[in-house]
């Protein structure tokens, strides 16, 4: 069995919980005593997330967002999952989920990006720990 801690929240369609979600990334950062470059690097990738998931996947039917952060074995896995419109099968050059998996593939890492039957996707971020 793998050696897991995590934390998981819930947000609704709405500006104030997404503001505070990078104070919430921190403490959840400490508790799990991740690295600096650790928490630094989940902050982007969350910002990057938010960055789309307000963009194109908050429609007036998604309102939903979950959002896991866990250290497994020698891993952290950011994993969102949105009620959205989901992700487009072809991704644009200049997609910023496309920098999310290099920025993962940089540090030995993966970013998947599946959709729900239900509509919208499952984004899994794994980087392995310092």
């Amino acid at each position: 069995m793998a050696d897991q801690t995590c934390f998981a929240f819930e947000l609704t369609n709405r500006s104030s919980e997404l503001s505070t979600l990078c104070e919430q990334l921190e403490r959840i950062g400490e508790t799990l005593k991740l690295s600096r470059r650790s928490i630094f690097e989940i902050n982007l990738a969350m910002d990057e997330i938010f960055t789309n998931i307000i963009s194109y996947g908050f429609t007036d039917q998604a309102e939903h967002v979950e959002v896991l952060v866990a250290v497994e074995n020698d891993a952290v896995l950011l994993q969102v999952t949105d009620d959205g419109v989901g992700v487009p099968e072809e991704l644009s050059r200049r997609s910023g989920l496309l920098n999310l998996a290099e920025r993962a593939a940089r540090y030995g890492g993966s970013c998947t990006i599946t959709p729900r039957a239900t509509g919208g996707s499952v984004l899994s971020w794994r980087v392995p720990l310092d």
